[in-house]
């Protein structure tokens, strides 16, 4: 079965900043002196600069190099839950009681794509714009080894995320 390519907007036809996509896939597949995995990245700015279709054109010209799925969750303030879990569904995570927070057997089959077969992940978090959300996905994809974790926000990134700002222009 070919990997995951779950909710991902179609390419906008009007973006044209192969620039910025390009930058964004070099930070990715930057390591630091120690070999350590890049830290996520934040596309940052006003709304409607473009952040989102950045963000999905990056996903439909690199999608090749997550075979283990790329997954895109709306993680304004009222889709996040459902986001997440309609992600963790498309990994093959069974019913996830809602109890339980999702977070954590999503982040299961994430490490377990990873780990099991070798395969790199992809997973957006479009419209991120709690800095409240932000806080959860900074300690929830500490250690998430294994894939790329690209945030769109309005807000400032948080110092554990690597910040590319988009303003008008770009």
């Amino acid at each position: 079965a070919p990997p995951p390519f779950h909710n991902v907007p179609p390419p906008n036809k009007f973006y044209a900043d192969v620039g910025l996509v390009d930058k964004l896939h070099a930070r990715f597949v930057a390591t630091g002196g120690d070999g350590a995995p890049p830290p996520a990245q934040c596309l940052t700015g006003l709304g409607g600069l473009g952040k989102s279709s950045a963000a999905a054109a990056y996903c439909h010209r690199y999608r090749g190099e997550y075979a283990g799925g790329v997954l895109w969750v709306g993680a304004s303030a009222d889709d996040v839950e459902q986001g997440l879990r309609d992600a963790a569904a498309a990994l093959g995570v069974q019913k996830i009681d809602d109890a339980v927070d999702v977070r954590v057997p999503l982040k299961g089959a994430l490490l377990r794509a990873a780990a099991g077969r070798g395969r790199r992940w992809l997973l957006v978090l479009d419209n991120a714009d709690s800095k409240a959300e932000l806080r959860r996905a900074t300690r929830w994809l500490s250690d998430a080894a294994g894939g790329d974790v690209l945030i769109t926000t309005r807000c400032a990134a948080p110092q554990t995320f690597v910040a590319l700002g988009v303003a008008p222009g770009d």
